[in-house]
């Protein structure tokens, strides 16, 4: 069992970095760990989702290890940024909110929980991300952003980091 969120963070950074993406990363290559390993979603001045991946962790050895950057090309002024999450699959194994976005850049928020519990039954849980952004006069200085990822139930089937964010996006790096 697992009950993960998500958390987009910023900083006022640099002025010549026009918007952000999200990118996804499986890198343990187990074969519970199905559909794409590795895809950004679209810029957020244009958004969409990124590619699925499956998690259909089970009985068997091995797992599925997440991981999150933010890539960036010359942020605007005057945006703010969220982070948007769906579980697309609806198997009976994925609890919680399936589609959810963390709070503006002004008024920072995690996604509502998501509950990831796949295990011998059949089904897993179809994951997506994506950035969006909106235009807000107040933000006067060109954004810097970060994913974050928490998990809190503390379950064994679990492991690694259970909170860690990304680099920054003016150094990016993954979770």
């Amino acid at each position: 069992y697992s009950r993960c969120w998500f958390y987009l963070s910023w900083k006022g950074g640099a002025s010549w970095i026009n918007g952000f993406k999200i990118c996804f990363l499986e890198s343990e290559g187990s074969s519970q760990c199905q559909g794409n390993r590795n895809s950004c979603s679209g810029w957020s001045s244009s958004p969409r989702w990124t590619q699925v991946f499956r998690d259909d962790t089970d009985g068997r050895g091995g797992g599925c290890k997440y991981q999150w950057s933010i890539a960036s090309y010359r942020p605007a002024l005057h945006k703010e940024y969220r982070l948007c999450f769906q579980e697309t699959e609806g198997s009976s194994q994925c609890q919680g909110t399936r589609s959810s976005c963390t709070g503006w850049t002004t008024s920072p928020s995690w996604t509502k929980a998501f509950r990831d519990d796949t295990d011998g039954r059949s089904g897993g849980c179809k994951y997506q991300w994506k950035l969006e952004e909106r235009p807000n006069s107040v933000i006067n200085e060109t954004p810097v952003c970060r994913v974050c990822f928490k998990e809190t139930e503390g379950s064994s089937q679990c492991q690694g980091a259970r909170g860690t964010c990304s680099g920054w996006s003016d150094s990016p790096g993954y979770t």
